[in-house]
């Protein structure tokens, strides 16, 4: 048996693509956090919270998740069509707050540390008029 199995021959490769996505995600979850006006937020989907990383700008709050390839957002919300429905509530027993937030044919909840959620809340009441 001097020549290499079958098996052998494809572990090379397979590395190289897993260390390639990987290194893909590393990056891609550098440049999200980098970004002015991103924050860490948990976005409960299905009943379940789901880690990801918050944006807004001067039109738009926006939510991917933290894990993942693309770049495009989960969750956009257009900042004129926002309401925060009540005051931050605590998550359960830690550090984060639960900021609910009303568009015209939802609600989105985010969990997310009190600063951010006192940001968020501070873009959305400080949207221009009429826009």
């Amino acid at each position: 048996m001097d020549q290499p199995s079958h098996i052998v021959l494809y572990i090379g490769p397979i590395a190289v693509v897993v260390l390639v996505v990987l290194l893909v995600v590393l990056i891609r979850m550098t440049v999200l956090n980098a970004r002015s006006g991103s924050f860490p937020a948990f976005l409960l989907v299905k009943g379940r919270w789901v880690r990801g990383i918050a944006e807004y700008g001067s039109s738009n709050l926006s939510w991917r998740r933290r894990i993942g390839l693309s770049s495009a957002p989960s969750v956009l919300l257009a900042r004129r069509h926002i309401d925060v429905v009540d005051s931050p509530e605590q998550w359960y027993q830690s550090s984060l707050v639960v900021v609910t937030l009303k568009t015209p044919t939802d609600s989105v909840s985010f969990a997310l540390r009190s600063g951010d959620a006192a940001g968020l809340i501070a873009w959305i009441d400080s949207s221009p008029p009429g826009t």
